[in-house]
């Protein structure tokens, strides 16, 4: 990096831009070399912000009214490899220290300045400050935003500011000539020693950019995830496999060409109702010898030629868990903390607190309090003062009653809106590096690949505890994973998340509109932040039909996106149509493995409610046909028409058993049930035969008389 300073302003450069600063505070200037491009939109952006809740200094207190405020920056010098800068007329200067490092620079709130008369009658903390914003540009409006990684970019460039920690809060907003990115610090987070990267230049270059970036901050690898061979891999998932089922769980996984096996925390630790012992992973009984066991299993999977991950709720503690009983953890998250406004001994059914409760209609079963290490459950509060917690049952949850003191500190356990059966792990605590702990210890015996489910039960600021929640499993693990998956994610997640959410479960009669609204629409966007999503969690039903996944599984493949099948080997035992669901799987996953859809292709099928199948030709390779729907004479009964090779054809599939079907049609007809020819009866006038798994049908009729003929086909 080069810095000359004029009278005017502050220019850094590197290789691929120019950054100038001029003295009044701004950013006004973000010049690309190749492209002799200005990235900067055109108006005056203040480079720093700081915010107060209100002026502390004793003049500037009585001037002024008590709000919030923020303060910019205007006025700006070098010094020492820094930018110093002040807002007036709070009086004090922030000092940011600016580095480059492999093509991108690298901004530090590293101190502040204070004159020695401020403040000079005041015991405060310094600055009196609640956060910074330590970078910000108004970058000219591009094709594409990826609010995920924070970027703006097309064909020709990139810019991103991205935080270079967890701790570093990102943003941007909408401006009228483009959108500002920004990078703050804030207090009770981390505030002296908060970096962001602004990472600017040609588009072809920015992803090795990030790539470099990751690698100096020893961050976990999110570029090279990405490029990860598996990456759009779709995966067979599973909740209750032992060493007893394994087999039939692996058959049914190559059967569906799933070359992924995401297994649950069930699969290997005790559980009951719902995730009422999430958090003391105890291994099931079934693996007698502890983690060698799971060792051996996972081994078994892998030499099948399957990947397994692991899926678990790193936040989640369950309510019959060792975190809530006998003894209730003070660790746990609360909704609201509480001070006992009197003392209570262990009999009390009324509780009276300081604080006003500020949360009054929750439902019954989050209607809990934490005193000590006793649970109580209550049944309502006062919203007036003195405010009481009423109809106390003390000893809840298998605690014990006891007296607690006047002053005694608790509050309102923050029970998880899914289901009641769980809390959370207060963040800011150590209980999270515990829960960390157990679940690495479990990964570490072979897993690959990660889902972090339940990522949104973390404390506020979401945006900072979600991705540090994940961070801190990811740092007990022995091998970074292939890639990982959340159910929630922040900035800083896509480091750690290389895919996109899982969108979870759609009922078979919803499923292909679900897909239109929720998937499809989503996956552009994830898009514009290099990344995937999961097309879904797809529950395996036992109504489930194979035009119901081809309709998925096609528009995953125009976006080059995985799913994920969510199988209980009872479920795929009872759907008649098993075998046909798991090759219609198995011949995407292939299509999408190989590489063998054109950038056309994709783009054809990507269009919701248009419907594909892939055909086999004689040589054993697929063919790619638009189908269309035709109303059959039960709902039961599903049936396409298509062409092939100059042919009327017919795709049909009984969806729950089998029927005989009578046919009106009139010339000669061909069937064919997994590439063999089946018997069709001649009847008088048509022809009949039975329906059970899906068949084709080759007729030598126009497309109208075939259509019209199985309009009036009927079960007989």
């Amino acid at each position: 990096m080069t810095v000359r300073e004029t009278e005017s302003s502050i220019i850094f450069e590197n290789d691929a831009v120019r950054f100038t600063v001029d003295r009044n505070g701004s950013a006004v200037g973000l010049f690309l070399k190749e492209t002799k491009e200005e990235l900067l939109a055109d108006t005056v952006t203040p480079l720093f912000s700081i915010t107060q809740d209100r002026f502390f200094d004793n003049e500037l207190k009585l001037m002024y009214t008590a709000r919030r405020l923020t303060a910019v920056s205007d006025s700006i010098r070098y010094e020492n490899g820094c930018l110093v800068a002040g807002f007036s007329p709070l009086p004090y200067e922030a000092v940011i220290s600016v580095a480059e490092k492999n093509g991108y620079f690298v901004f530090t709130l590293s101190d502040f300045n204070f004159p020695g008369d401020t403040y000079r009658w005041l015991s405060l903390a310094r600055p009196p400050a609640v956060s910074m914003r330590i970078l910000q540009l108004n970058i000219r409006e591009r094709k594409y935003f990826g609010e995920w990684l924070n970027v703006c970019h097309d064909q020709e460039a990139a810019v991103a500011v991205m935080g270079a920690m967890p701790e570093t809060i990102i943003g941007n907003e909408k401006t009228d000539r483009g959108r500002l990115l920004f990078a703050e610090a804030k207090k009770g987070i981390l505030f002296k020693g908060c970096s962001a990267v602004l990472a600017a230049g040609e588009k072809k270059n920015f992803l090795s950019t990030v790539d470099r970036f990751e690698e100096d901050f020893n961050l976990p690898r999110g570029v090279k995830s990405r490029q990860c061979e598996k990456i759009n891999a779709s995966a067979y998932w599973v909740q209750d496999a032992t060493p007893g089922n394994i087999d039939e769980h692996i058959e049914n996984a190559l059967k569906g060409g799933f070359s992924m096996m995401l297994m649950y925390y069930t699969c290997f630790v005790k559980e009951e109702n719902g995730y009422s012992l999430c958090g003391n992973y105890e291994l099931r009984d079934e693996y007698e010898n502890g983690l060698p066991d799971v060792r051996r299993l996972i081994e078994k999977i892998k030499a099948n030629g399957i990947i397994p991950g692991f899926h678990f709720l790193h936040s989640h503690i369950g309510l019959n868990s060792i975190c809530f009983t006998p003894e209730a953890d003070r660790r746990v998250m609360h909704r609201q903390h509480l001070t006992l406004r009197e003392g209570i001994d262990e009999s009390a059914t009324k509780i009276y607190v300081d604080q006003y409760p500020f949360e009054t209609e929750l439902p019954e079963n989050c209607r809990i309090l934490r005193f000590g290490t006793e649970l109580i459950h209550y049944d309502g509060c006062t919203e007036t003062e003195p405010y009481c917690y009423t109809g106390c049952v003390r000893g809840y949850n298998g605690t014990k009653a006891q007296g607690h003191p006047e002053g005694c500190g608790g509050g309102v356990v923050y029970i998880s809106e899914f289901g009641g059966t769980s809390g959370y792990c207060d963040q800011n605590s150590s209980l999270q590096d515990e829960i960390a702990e157990k679940i690495a210890e479990i990964y570490n015996q072979g897993f690959q690949f990660i889902y972090y489910d339940g990522s949104e039960g973390v404390n506020a600021p979401y945006e900072y505890q979600i991705p540090k929640a994940q961070y801190r499993v990811y740092e007990k693990l022995n091998e970074p994973p292939l890639y990982c998956e959340a159910a929630a994610k922040g900035h800083f997640s896509w480091h750690i998340l290389s895919g996109g959410n899982a969108f979870d479960i759609f009922p078979t009669e919803s499923f292909k509109a679900m897909i239109n609204k929720y998937p499809l629409s989503e996956a552009p966007v994830m898009q514009m932040d290099f990344t995937r999503l999961n097309f879904g969690w797809w529950g395996y039903f036992q109504d489930s039909r194979p035009d119901v996944f081809e309709y998925g599984t096609s528009h995953a493949a125009g976006w080059d996106c995985p799913v994920t099948i969510q199988a209980s080997l009872d479920t795929i035992r009872k759907n008649p149509r098993s075998r046909d669901n798991l090759e219609v799987l198995r011949r995407w996953e292939d299509v999408r493995r190989r590489r063998l859809l054109t950038d056309e292709q994709k783009k054809i099928i990507r269009e919701p409610d248009r419907e594909f199948t892939l055909l086999m030709r004689a040589d054993g390779e697929y063919e790619l046909t638009e189908c269309f729907p035709v109303k059959g004479p039960s709902e039961d009964i599903t049936i396409y028409r298509f062409a092939k090779n100059g042919k009327c054809c017919a795709m049909l599939c009984h969806n729950t058993g089998e029927a005989r079907i009578f046919l009106p049609l009139k010339g000669q007809l061909f069937m064919f049930v997994d590439g063999r020819e089946a018997e069709v009866c001649e009847e008088i006038g048509g022809i009949s035969f039975t329906l059970s798994d899906r068949c084709i049908l080759e007729a030598e009729l126009s497309s109208e008389e075939l259509e019209g003929s199985l309009a009036h086909c009927k079960i007989i």
